[in-house]
């Protein structure tokens, strides 16, 4: 990858992640000061999971969520090996070449360890997921990557928008990809296009910077 798509692939990370932070913090009832009280919404998160129920028993049960426990439930019941097969099995019937999830980076974020995979050969499409440091479950989901004419970060946001939530229809998953712009390029228009369904909040967001080529973002994350 040259170190021009290097350095916009960074400041789409930096901004996506950004976008997440905010929002996320916005949702609080308590305004966040520092990065590092973001992760008090762990809680929050926590209880809306079917762990509620045995809030008393011993962490270490809930904690380890397989594929075969999630079936049901969103991407927010997941952990990151388990957000990589469900991306293989749905990208794959699609797009063979863009439906292997290979780890790129790790590193600290405001909502725990920020697991990075890449899925094109170039490196020019990325995949990031906030993890939880205690369940490892995602926090946040998000992929960005740079807009070429043959559209494989298009339906590389298309296929998130799919495997977030399993307890919705088919049609209402397109619903959703349409309204945000993925569907028939209104994205590059709008800029920018937000959805919420079933507890989830979908951000879409496109961007040419001058001099150097567009880019497309999307982004998954709870409303609390």
């Amino acid at each position: 990858m040259t170190e021009k798509k290097q350095r916009l692939l960074g400041n789409i990370f930096l901004a996506l992640l950004l976008v997440i932070v905010i929002s996320g913090c916005g949702q609080k009832d308590e305004a966040q000061e520092t990065e590092g009280k973001a992760e008090n919404t762990a809680a929050a998160t926590e209880a809306n999971t079917e762990a509620n129920t045995e809030a008393t028993a011993d962490a270490s049960e809930p904690k380890k969520v397989s594929a075969a426990e999630t079936d049901g439930k969103t991407v927010f019941d997941r952990n990151w090996d388990s957000l990589k097969n469900e991306w293989n099995k749905s990208m794959t019937s699609v797009n063979p070449d863009l439906a292997t999830l290979n780890d790129l980076e790790e590193k600290d974020s405001a909502y725990g360890l920020l697991r990075t995979g890449t899925i094109n050969e170039n490196q020019t499409i990325v995949v990031s997921a906030a993890t939880d440091n205690d369940t490892g479950n995602l926090r946040t989901a998000a992929i960005f990557g740079i807009m070429d004419d043959n559209g494989d970060v298009t339906s590389a946001a298309v296929n998130l928008v799919n495997i977030a939530d399993s307890t919705i229809s088919a049609e209402k998953k397109q619903e959703i990809n349409t309204a945000l712009g993925l569907v028939d390029g209104r994205i590059i228009d709008s800029g920018q296009s937000t959805y919420e369904e079933n507890g989830l909040m979908y951000t879409a967001i496109y961007d040419a910077p001058e001099n150097l080529e567009p880019t497309l973002g999307l982004s998954i994350q709870e409303v609390e």
